[in-house]
């Protein structure tokens, strides 16, 4: 009996067991929970590698958008506030309204020196957001702050835009009136030429002398194109330079009949165009405003409003402190 136990026989059919394995093939309570317990191991394996496989996905869920939003928009961060530094530096030399023509031309030549590194300024920036494109992950891309910062990038893409065709009309209307500057050395000769005549023959020979001035300031303003929003501004000069040509004609005729108190009166009336040339010329920042400018600049003000509040929403809400957010 003692014999037959040490030897160890079969649990299912009692044979002796060789090597612990019955000759019938039939597996042993030992054996199966051996197996089940290993089983139990894999299975316990499986959940654990599942749960930290889960716990990385979920932590890349919450990290990973920030870290792609940071990196979309730290670099046009940093070129945003550079291009809109330059970009209201250049609108800013460009009159508000009504000027003296000095003032006017001075800033249109500060206008027309730093307008052309601000749109390539623009443009260069476009072509690197364009390049660095954010990532197309639909689980990822919809999670703040990657979200936002994917609605920011188009936004400073519009505002690029707009501001290159603003600085270019800008551009246009300042041209303009650089080339009408050109003519006011006229109307000063003008008004040397015609200066308190002594006498009606001294009249008609300031009027012979005068005719061909005013006459050449009618062709040279004739020769301008003006930009869209001075046309209005641009007849009128045209109109003032015909009435003065118009009235040294008058004032030849009217000498030669000898009524020189209508003479002196039709004099005053060419020294005040000339005052009123210069004042037309003045309002041009007024004209340009009221055909489309004005409502062009505030435009792409208010996107750049826009992109500073959502560039401080992301650092300060966010935490993306890699972010450079311009004062206003």
């Amino acid at each position: 009996m003692l014999a037959r136990m040490s030897a160890g026989f079969c649990s299912v059919c009692g044979a002796v067991l060789r090597d612990g394995v019955c000759p019938n093939g039939h597996p042993q309570r030992a054996h199966r929970s051996l197996h089940h317990r290993r089983r139990r191991r894999g299975l316990w394996t499986l959940l654990v590698l599942f749960l930290l496989v889960s716990a990385g996905a979920y932590a890349g869920l919450v990290w990973y958008p920030e870290r792609a939003a940071a990196d979309l928009m730290e670099g046009p961060s940093r070129a945003f506030e550079a291009s809109l530094g330059a970009y209201r530096t250049t609108v800013s030399a460009f009159p508000p309204g009504a000027t003296d023509p000095q003032a006017l031309v001075d800033g249109c030549n500060a206008v027309l020196t730093t307008s052309g590194p601000t749109r390539d300024q623009l443009g260069a920036d476009t072509i690197e957001l364009e390049r660095q494109g954010p990532p197309d992950v639909p689980v990822v891309s919809s999670r703040p702050p990657l979200q936002q910062a994917r609605e920011l990038r188009d936004v400073m893409l519009d505002f690029n835009t707009m501001a290159q065709e603003a600085l270019g009309r800008l551009e246009a209307v300042c041209g303009y009136v650089t080339q009408v500057a050109e003519v006011l050395p006229q109307l000063d000769t003008l008004g040397t030429t015609l200066a308190d005549p002594r006498d009606l023959g001294a009249i008609r020979a300031s009027v012979a002398a005068a005719t061909p001035i005013a006459e050449q300031l009618l062709a040279d303003l004739r020769a301008l194109a003006p930009p869209p929003e001075l046309g209005g501004l641009h007849s009128g000069l045209q109109a003032i330079a015909r009435r003065i040509r118009a009235d040294l004609d008058e004032i030849d005729r009217t000498a030669q009949a000898g009524a020189a108190p209508v003479v002196r009166a039709l004099l005053g009336d060419i020294r005040s165009s000339f005052d009123t040339f210069r004042e037309t010329l003045g309002t041009a920042p007024q004209e340009a405003g009221a055909a489309g400018l004005a409502t062009a600049l505030e435009e792409v003000e208010g996107l750049a409003q826009q992109i500073v509040e959502g560039l401080r929403a992301l650092r300060e809400v966010h935490g993306l402190t890699g972010l450079s957010v311009p004062e206003r």
